[in-house]
């Protein structure tokens, strides 16, 4: 609701009216767009949801002394990247954390334990990119049993953000045994969620990893990388060169072949020479 202080003319106003809001910084009055929220309710975010209510009730029926021990769990563990700003989980959130990094990794519904914690904290060594493959190069850090190593990523950016939102991150792919994981090509499952395109070629691409034990899903730290797209599969384009009509002597001009379109116009092209190179 928008608050507005009368007199001779309106001095001040706060609030929403209609679509736009009103505030007041140390530069004065503004008015901004009212951000509306939406909620596409989409077939993934109907799936979240539903195992986040799953989570809350088998809580729920938890025992007594099931959330005393995740209480006194969470009592003596503190969570967060910065030392100086880490908290104390509630039971219930490390439980619900617990159960959503089972539904994330695929794995059965069961009891599990709050201890052990995590046995793996790997990290990304390199990301070497070629023509039809991403290779995410991975240092477990030592060699244990029962963990999977869980890859991220995001849709292409430009290459001038430093600082990735966290919320563009999507899995990727999870990758057991851990112990045996020290390079995975992640091409076929990237592409598959994030089509590549020739546009695309220069952009930046966020990659994490982070390790879940398999049977008490206990997650570690984000292992965050940039990289930059460097190159596409032959399949998505082909060089074209056009020669003019003295060909030898003539200059060549290049550009990318991107669709049937093209294709036409170049069929259609009279006393020039096209000739196609995949790359």
């Amino acid at each position: 609701m928008a608050v507005i202080t009368p007199s001779a003319l309106i001095s001040e106003i706060r609030g929403s009216v209609g679509s736009q809001t009103f505030s007041r910084n140390h530069y004065g009055a503004y008015v901004k767009g009212k951000l509306v929220q939406t909620n596409p309710d989409t077939i993934p975010q109907q799936a979240v949801r539903t195992n986040m209510a799953d989570a809350v009730l088998q809580w729920q029926q938890l025992d007594q002394s099931e959330q005393d021990e995740w209480m006194q769990y969470v009592s003596q563990q503190l969570v967060g990247k910065n030392i100086s700003r880490k908290i104390r989980r509630t039971a219930i959130n490390e439980y619900t954390s617990r159960w959503m990094n089972r539904f994330a990794v695929g794995g059965v519904p069961a009891e599990f334990a709050p201890l052990p914690k995590v046995r793996l904290n790997p990290v990304i060594t390199s990301v070497v990119q070629g023509t039809s493959s991403i290779v995410v190069n991975i240092d477990t850090l030592r060699s244990v049993g029962n963990c999977d190593i869980v890859i991220y990523a995001t849709h292409p950016i430009s290459p001038g953000i430093n600082m990735i939102n966290q919320s563009f991150y999507r899995i990727i792919g999870v990758f057991s045994p851990a112990t045996q994981v020290d390079s995975v090509d992640i091409w076929t499952e990237y592409n598959a969620l994030f089509p590549l395109t020739i546009g695309d070629i220069g952009k930046k691409i966020g990659i994490a990893i982070r390790a879940v034990n398999t049977d008490n899903y206990a997650a570690g730290q984000f292992f965050f990388v940039p990289a930059i797209i460097s190159a596409i599969p032959v399949e998505l384009g082909e060089l074209v060169q056009l020669y003019n009509a003295g060909y030898y002597n003539s200059e060549m001009i290049s550009f990318i072949k991107r669709g049937s379109g093209v294709q036409s116009a170049i069929n259609k092209t009279r006393g020039k020479l096209w000739m196609f190179y995949r790359y």
